[in-house]
């Protein structure tokens, strides 16, 4: 009977073996849909090996003296993954199977080619090779920021209790585990005020944790200080600065602290406007010491914003507001913030007023040359109106990232000092290929590259000679981008404005980089505007749409994942040269001559096909939730790509262009909350 059994079962065409760590490591294997053929087992078993044929052979073995590190051995089917612990174990254990060909791309959304072990032809186990050398982390703390604040996959993961919900959250969390992160934190809200939203979300959170713990992983809160400042819904400590600050901050840090035990509590301060500083550091410090009292050493991080407007004195010295946190309790550990795509080194295109983050990048340098807690919390995806929601493919995220990571090393390794512990990602949403941006920046925060698209030619190899050929048409796009976004200031046109944006603009509050708006353009030297911004424009639009043919002539469109990016390429050609054709329109149109829309109105059906195509194919398993109304704790009511779904920026301008063309006071549709 145990033979007819044995005989019955699927063979497997991957056997782990382990002594240790075995509910987290079948945790693991549990998140690769391999019908049976993929298997954990606490014994060896030689003897039996001759029985599985053709199939893989990886032994984990608990032998090293260093942290999440791990050294790989082997040949052809049979392979040993030397490690120093569960986080080493699981990242070796990822660079054998993404040997044979799997890929841990989306965090739903799995890459696994054909798992039987006779399988020939393409996508089919393959077997590893180049997988030599000890491999050891370069920074200490490596993870992702959830911004929860935000509608995306995250917050009804990790916010919005429920089953399904749980089950998708523990699958980013084996996700960030096979990218090598050892960190996720996400954002609180203010709905937990209410006692029954509270218990729920308890039960919930616990059972995150818990998971995390399991898979070896910490976990963080974000939270706010002053309500004041709170324009998110997050959930604040203070709601009056005036009074006694003691009992708010108690019953806020109890309600968060004394059914959970969160490894981080990352504390902000809020955009666009501060308190005094007298007030600020009085709070900051009462802050720390109640924290303190209900989790001691925990590890409170707290976030120098972006902001060049947002300026004060303290102690003889002008600063921007967030640099304060200087002078307060020496246990806060600062994380140097930037915004969007743009990075330390190059221009920040007159985001939040500055045209370069250079006194943020000194704050941080200055506090490696002295060997202080210092960290950095940059952007893989901005959202509002900037990025997927317009939407844009923009793997110039992935290129900004390594900069940041590549020219901070060399700087504390020119200086002898050591380099940055601390790099976790401000993360909104993965559709539209934004997962490539958080994939391949875990990657280099673990073990930097010189080559900066290492990971995205990586992720591609699995499909032979066309996946070669896209991630060289990606790493162009990149190039391109920098040059046209960042170099040329273009972002400022290809991102989406809302009319909240728009109203702020008369206010001096500015985020995203300020465009001309189609109304100013009247009182715009029109020359000079055609220099430096129709011509590069068309410049930039031309080459996008070179790339996006070449991808279009590989024939990608059978594959979701080399379609997604395919698709990519066609969206963000669509967006530059409708961009061009609505501004050009009305630029002639000011000048005296006849401006013609007819052109963009053709770029935007164009558009709406490529949308509509990309989101019948999302790799979220509810996108529904992605693209419609609904009741959430955010200021959103709607899921996140609801404004690209609807091609809302683009009907915005058009209609605003055509009111400058036509003499019209029409309304745009506002494209906000």
């Amino acid at each position: 009977m145990l033979a007819l059994f044995l005989a019955c079962q699927p063979r497997p065409a991957i056997t782990v073996y382990s002594s240790t760590h075995l509910e987290a490591l079948q945790a693991y294997l549990d998140h690769i849909p391999s019908d049976g053929k993929l298997r954990l087992t606490e014994t060896e078993a030689p003897e039996r090996k001759a029985r599985f044929g053709r199939g893989f052979r990886i032994a984990l073995v608990e032998d090293l003296d260093c942290t999440e590190c791990f050294e790989i051995e082997g040949e052809d089917r049979s392979w040993t993954v030397h490690h120093g612990d569960l986080l080493g174990a699981q990242y070796g254990l990822t660079d054998v199977l993404e040997g044979m060909g799997l890929r841990f791309l989306h965090p739903q959304d799995p890459f696994v080619p054909d798992l039987d072990p006779y399988a020939e032809g393409e996508q089919v186990l393959a077997a590893p090779t180049g997988l030599a050398g000890l491999q050891a982390p370069e920074m200490a703390r490596r993870g992702l920021h959830l911004h929860t604040l935000h509608p995306i996959e995250g917050y009804f993961d990790f916010w919005d209790p429920g089953d399904d919900n749980l089950q998708r959250a523990k699958g980013v969390i084996d996700w960030a585990v096979k990218n090598r992160a050892n960190h996720l934190q996400w954002v609180a809200l203010d709905d937990i005020t209410s006692p029954s939203a509270h218990a729920d979300w308890v039960a919930h959170t616990r059972a995150i944790q818990d998971y995390a713990a399991l898979r070896g992983i910490t976990t963080g809160l974000g939270i706010q200080l002053f309500s004041g400042a709170n324009l998110q819904q997050a959930y604040d400590l203070i709601d009056d600065p005036d009074s006694d600050l003691v009992p708010q901050l108690e019953e806020r840090i109890a309600r968060l602290t004394d059914e959970l035990d969160f490894d981080v509590l990352n504390l902000s301060f809020g955009e666009f406007s501060g308190e005094d500083p007298e007030t600020f550091l009085e709070a900051a410090n009462q802050a720390m010491a109640v924290i303190q009292t209900f989790e001691p050493g925990v590890d409170v991080p707290t976030v120098v914003h972006v902001g060049d407007d947002v300026r004060v004195e303290y102690a003889g010295e002008e600063m921007i507001y967030y640099f304060l946190i200087t002078f307060a309790d020496e246990r806060y550990r600062p994380w140097i913030h930037t915004v969007m795509f743009y990075n330390l080194f190059d221009d920040a295109g007159g985001a939040y007023h500055h045209d370069t983050f250079d006194e943020h990048r000194a704050y941080l340098e200055d506090a490696l040359l002295a060997e202080e807690p210092v960290g950095y919390f940059p952007e893989t995806a901005y959202w509002v109106a900037f990025d997927s929601p317009v939407p844009q493919y923009l793997p110039l995220y992935s290129y900004s990232r390594w900069r940041d990571i590549d020219q901070l090393a060399t700087f504390a390794s020119d200086h002898g000092v050591p380099g940055l512990q601390d790099h976790v990602l401000f993360s909104s949403g993965w559709e539209w290929g934004y997962w490539q941006h958080d994939r391949s920046t875990l990657r280099h925060s673990y073990r930097r590259d010189d080559d900066w698209a290492v990971w995205l030619k990586h992720d591609f190899a699995p499909w032979g000679d066309p996946g070669t050929a896209l991630a060289e048409r990606l790493e162009e796009l990149a190039e391109l981008q920098h040059e046209a976004l960042i170099e040329s200031r273009l972002a400022a046109y290809t991102s989406g404005r809302d009319s909240t944006m728009e109203l702020g603009y008369g206010l001096g509050i500015v985020s995203q980089p300020k465009a001309v708006l189609f109304d100013e353009l009247a009182e715009t030297d029109l020359d000079a505007f055609r220099a430096d911004v129709l011509e590069p424009l068309d410049a930039y639009a031309t080459e996008a749409e070179a790339l996006a043919t070449a991808v279009d002539e590989l024939d990608l469109s059978d594959d979701r994942w080399m379609h997604e990016s395919t698709q990519g390429f066609q969206i963000t050609a669509l967006r530059a040269r409708f961009v061009h054709e609505v501004y050009s329109a009305a630029v002639t149109s000011v000048e005296g001559d006849a401006g013609d829309l007819d052109t963009a109105r053709a770029l935007l059906a164009d558009a709406q096909e490529v949308v509509a195509s990309r989101h019948a194919d999302l790799h979220d398993p509810d996108p529904s939730r992605l693209l419609e109304e609904g009741d959430n704790a955010t200021i959103y009511q709607y899921g996140y790509l609801i404004r690209a779904d609807e091609l809302c920026f683009w009907e915005r301008e058009l209609v605003q262009a055509g009111n400058v063309i036509h003499g019209t006071g029409d309304t745009a549709p506002a494209c906000a909350l």
